[in-house]
């Protein structure tokens, strides 16, 4: 070859595309280094050059057209750094891989658990895989032993994956380690049906973010307590003389019930007004901070802090829309039940509005894509309730105990009688915000009056009561798209529970008495059975759509499967647990409520003994206490076998002061 080549006059050799010869064989021939140039036809370029002398400038037998030949000056190249743009990022799924996955390539269980670990870097991330809540990565490394959990290897092709699961049904009780106990946000990701042909059968996606003010109905929440969740909006005092008169505004509400309520405060008065609501969460913008000293700057979180709140961080721009000012309340409309009130809106402040923007925002990202509808907003005035700070909120033991921060011990204990679940949290709301109006104070003695005094009348209504559900709850979890069956039978059977109701109180004797003495219990009893509504056509409905003993039925059989699962949940993952903590739902659920049901049975079972504490206030024009009583220390006093010494107070006719010392 080397002989046929140098005989011809070609100086300029050309591979053919896809050619078998290679740099080593053209080595071999000896061609290289004679002055021949070699070009791959191929490639755009030659494979390489070398001159030795100056190669003829002859075209290919087999190319056509006009030679074409430019010449650049050194001087004219392009000199310094490259202007051309860098390569578009990759999607965040394909990002991972490369990037913060080390190039690995994990299974798509895996894979879309570690996508979702990014987009939601300060959550613990819960996978729904099957029957299981699933961790992976780090968050099996540092979550899984403080739930008591196994953390196992997952072998995939990139190499070993930490991973660590649990139950599907034992959801709620790991939901309360982690956000109750160690308080840490929970994102859920729950499987979803792929709509595409031929590509995974399922896709993860979180569906909400779950925190101490964002739960809704988990079985480990307090059925006798609101779930508070309170965003304080403040605007910058650098520029204010008096920073302690500054308007902050306050918006709550309760995802569990709906209740939604706003109202206009002071940073003097900001520590008073959140202990009284008594928030599980907190949500702030951020380097939200007031001047409370003069030249001193300090931020509200720290006080905050200090009193054992869980603060939350929520960045928003203006309000939920791009284009709507800060002061705004157009876009509530969305996520409420019914349009907000005329008047509600012009008294409103913009901090209140702006405060009632952030929570919303907040609310929505936690709960991405659920359609909820909340009751319209309630203001609350300061006029309208006695202020109580801090500070007296808790010497004076309304809520908890001075000493023991508990419960037990405390007013809301010693004179909490109820008998419904949302009466229990009416009657803390009621303790801790005292109203102040004459009118309805005296409607309220009126009633217990009422009931104090006419015996049967207080026993059937105790009776129809321990017959009715916590309709609140139940309505909002229908609202939210959280509803069962079993809720639907409780709410009708709640329905005709109040149809009773309002058919006992309109025959009272009360109620018919048409004597002039009886004239103010009466218009009070009026002013009660007004507030009554009755939608009787829709548990009609229900009783008519539902088949209960099928649903009994059916109930029993997912037990059985529950059961089965959890055996399964010990054998292959390994779960150390006792008997009594595997249970199923439901069967939990109805042993709570019969131990429940058994205590509301012993309350009422000493109705004679709380009738002769006679807990109603005398109606007196003049400020004159006789044998006046500490409910708590007399309680206390009564389990120790002691007994309490009444004492009198008379200010206004002779003495005009009196100060009482502990």
């Amino acid at each position: 070859m080397r002989s046929a080549i140098t005989a011809s006059r070609y100086r300029r050799l050309y591979l053919r595309p896809q050619s078998i010869h290679c740099w080593a064989s053209y080595r071999r021939t000896g061609l290289l280094g004679t002055g021949y140039s070699i070009f791959d036809q191929s490639e755009p370029s030659p494979i390489c050059q070398l001159r030795l002398g100056v190669p003829y400038n002859l075209q290919a037998p087999w190319q056509r057209g006009l030679k074409r030949k430019s010449t650049v000056k050194l001087q004219e190249l392009p000199q310094g750094l490259l202007t051309g743009e860098g390569l578009p990022p990759l999607p965040e799924d394909e990002g991972e891989r490369g990037a913060a996955g080390g190039g690995m390539d994990y299974p798509p269980v895996v894979q879309q658990a570690r996508n979702n670990m990014r987009r939601f870097p300060q959550c613990v991330l819960l996978t729904r895989v099957g029957g299981f809540y699933e961790l992976y990565f780090e968050h099996a490394d540092e979550v899984g032993p403080l739930l008591g959990l196994k953390v196992a290897k997952k072998k995939t092709s990139s190499g070993g994956v930490s991973m660590s699961g649990f139950p599907f049904f034992q959801l709620d009780r790991f939901l309360k380690i982690l956000v109750q106990d160690y308080g840490r946000y929970v994102a859920v990701s729950e499987e979803y049906e792929n709509p595409e042909k031929g590509g995974l059968m399922w896709d993860r996606r979180v569906s909400r973010i779950i925190t101490p003010g964002t739960l809704i109905d988990e079985k480990f929440m307090n059925p006798y307590e609101n779930n508070f969740l309170l965003a304080v909006a403040s605007p910058p005092l650098a520029s204010l003389s008096s920073p302690l008169d500054a308007e902050v505004g306050l918006a709550w509400l309760d995802l569990s019930t709906g209740d939604f309520f706003t109202q206009e405060s002071t940073v003097g008065m900001l520590n008073g007004d959140i202990s009284r609501i008594g928030p599980r969460e907190v949500v702030l913008r951020p380097a939200l901070s007031t001047r409370l000293g003069s030249g001193e700057q300090k931020d509200i979180s720290e006080g905050l802090k200090k009193d054992g709140y869980f603060i939350t961080y929520h960045p928003v721009a203006t309000t939920l829309g791009d284009s709507i000012p800060p002061a705004s309340i157009a876009d509530w409309g969305q996520m409420l039940e019914t349009p907000v009130p005329q008047n509600t809106i012009l008294s409103m402040t913009v901090q209140e509005i702006e405060a009632g923007n952030l929570l919303l925002d907040y609310v929505q990202a936690r709960l991405p894509g659920m359609n909820m509808k909340l009751q319209p907003p309630i203001r609350k005035c300061v006029d309208d309730t006695m202020l109580i700070d801090a500070n007296s909120m808790r010497g004076l033991e309304i809520k908890t105990t001075l000493r023991d921060g508990l419960l037990t011990g405390s007013l809301l204990h010693t004179v909490k009688r109820t008998v419904t679940k949302s009466g229990a949290r009416l009657l803390a709301s009621w303790l801790t915000s005292p109203v102040t109006s004459v009118s309805v104070i005296d409607n309220r003695l009126n009633l217990v009056e009422t009931f104090l005094h006419d015996v049967p009348l207080r026993e059937n209504m105790i009776r129809l009561l321990q017959k009715s559900h916590d309709s609140q709850r139940i309505v909002q979890k229908f609202s939210l798209g959280r509803g069962d069956a079993d809720d639907l039978i409780a709410l009708a059977r709640t329905i005709e529970v109040t149809r009773g109701i309002l058919e006992l109180l309109s025959s009272s004797q009360t109620y018919n008495d048409k004597t002039d003495s009886a004239s103010n219990h009466r218009e009070s009893m009026e002013v009660l059975l007004k507030k009554l509504s009755i939608p009787s056509s829709l548990a009609k409905r229900i009783t008519d759509s539902i088949d209960e003993e099928g649903l009994m039925q059916q109930q029993r059989m997912e037990e059985s499967e529950k059961a089965e699962m959890a055996q399964m949940a010990r054998t292959a993952i390994g779960l150390e647990e006792e008997g009594e903590e595997i249970k199923t739902g439901t069967e939990a659920s109805r042993k709570s409520q019969k131990t429940k049901t058994g205590k509301g049975h012993r309350i009422v079972s000493h109705k004679d003994a709380e009738r002769q504490q006679a807990w109603v206030m005398q109606k007196r024009v003049a400020h004159k206490v006789v044998g006046g009583r500490h409910t708590m220390v007399e309680a206390g006093l009564r389990e120790k076998g002691r007994t309490f010494t009444p004492n009198d107070c008379f200010v206004g006719d002779e003495e005009r002061l009196w100060l009482v010392t502990g």
